[in-house]
C-alpha cells in the first residue's frame, strides 16, 4: 500500500520555476524507513512523495559528513511491517530483533562512475573488506534503467562474506528507482535501491555452521551532491539479524558500522583504479576459502 505523506507534515519548499516539492519534516530516522517504505512509485504522486523524503534526507541526515564514523552512525530503530511496502519477512523472524545500523558518505566520484559500478555483475572490490565475493544478474530493467528511459530495475545477487564472525553465503534481491531531487538551483539525480533476503542462511562453506543470518534489509541512496555535481553523497542503512554464539550486541553493531565505512571506502578505493586482490575470485575459487 502507497503512503502519500499529509501535507500537515511537511514544509514547504520552492524549487526553482518547475514545481514545488515540500521537504519532509521528521528526524532522519524516520525519514530513512519511510524512504524505504515510499521507494517504489508508479504515478507523479507517489514519485513527489519519494523526492519530499530525499530533500528531508538531505536536510536530516547529511548534516555530520565531516565527524568520525562512530558520530555518524545511526540507529533508526527496526524496519516494522508498515515499512517493508510488501518485501517478504524471513519465516521465524520478527522486526524487533533487527540490529539496525546507518552510515552516510560523499564520494569523490559523480554519480555516473556509481551508476557504471551499479550496473556491472562483478562486485568484487565493491564490498567490504569482509565481503569475498559478490556478484548479480540483472532480473528487470537493466538496459533502460542505465540509459535513462525507465526508472525501475531488479537483481538478484550471490556474495560470501567471510571475517571473525563467521563465514556465511548469502543470496539476496534488489529493487532500483530513478528520480530527482528538486532542490531550490535545480534537479540532481537520485538512485534509490532496497535489497532484501527471503530466508535465513546458516553460516559455513556448505551452511552446516552454527551461525545463522536470519534477517537483511538495505537502504542505499546515492544523489549528486548538489554544492559539487563531481562529488557523490549516499547513505546506505543496514536492518539485520544475526545469531552468533558468543558475540555481544557492541561487537556486531562495530561490525556492521565498520563494514559500511569500509565499503564507502573500498568502491571509491575501486573507481580510483585501486584493484583489490578478488577481483577475478570465481563463485567456485570462494568456495575453497
Amino acid at each position: 500500500m502507497r503512503h502519500i505523506l499529509p501535507l500537515a507534515a511537511l514544509a514547504l519548499a520552492t524549487v526553482g520555476c518547475a514545481k514545488n516539492i515540500p521537504i519532509a519534516e521528521g528526524e532522519c530516522s524516520d525519514l530513512l524507513k519511510e524512504t524505504f517504505r515510499d521507494a517504489s512509485f508508479e504515478t507523479e504522486e507517489e514519485e513527489e512523495a519519494l523526492q519530499s523524503l530525499l530533500l528531508g534526507m538531505h536536510t536530516e541526515c547529511m548534516g555530520n559528513l565531516a565527524d568520525d564514523v562512530k558520530d555518524r552512525a545511526l540507529n533508526p530503530g527496526p524496519l516494522t511491517a508498515e515499512y517493508l511496502d510488501g518485501l517478504p519477512q524471513p519465516e521465524g523472524t520478527t522486526p524487533e530483533e533487527q540490529t539496525p545500523v546507518g552510515l552516510n558518505s560523499r564520494s569523490a566520484f559523480p554519480l555516473s562512475k556509481h551508476l557504471e559500478g551499479m550496473q556491472d555483475t562483478n562486485q568484487n572490490c565493491m564490498g567490504s573488506d569482509s565481503t569475498k565475493y559478490s556478484t548479480k544478474v540483472w532480473t528487470d530493467g537493466e538496459e533502460c534503467f542505465f540509459d535513462g528511459t525507465c526508472s525501475t530495475a531488479t537483481s538478484t545477487g550471490l556474495s560470501l562474506t567471510k571475517n571473525i564472525l563467521a563465514t556465511v553465503w548469502i543470496e539476496s534481491f534488489a529493487d532500483y528507482y530513478r528520480t530527482t531531487i528538486p532542490f531550490e538551483d535545480g534537479e540532481v539525480e537520485a538512485i534509490v535501491s532496497r535489497g532484501w533476503i527471503a530466508e535465513t542462511f546458516k553460516s559455513g562453506q556448505d551452511g552446516d555452521g552454527g551461525s545463522e543470518w536470519r534477517q537483511r534489509y538495505v537502504l542505499d541512496v546515492y544523489y549528486v551532491d548538489p554544492a559539487d555535481d563531481s562529488k557523490t553523497l549516499r547513505y546506505y542503512m543496514f536492518w539485520s539479524e544475526a545469531s552468533l554464539p558468543g558475540v555481544g550486541d557492541d561487537l556486531y553493531v562495530a561490525q556492521v558500522r565498520d563494514g559500511l565505512e569500509e565499503n564507502f571506502a573500498n568502491v571509491d578505493a575501486f573507481f580510483g583504479g585501486e584493484i583489490c586482490d578478488d577481483r577475478d575470485m570465481t563463485e567456485d575459487e570462494a568456495k575453497e576459502l
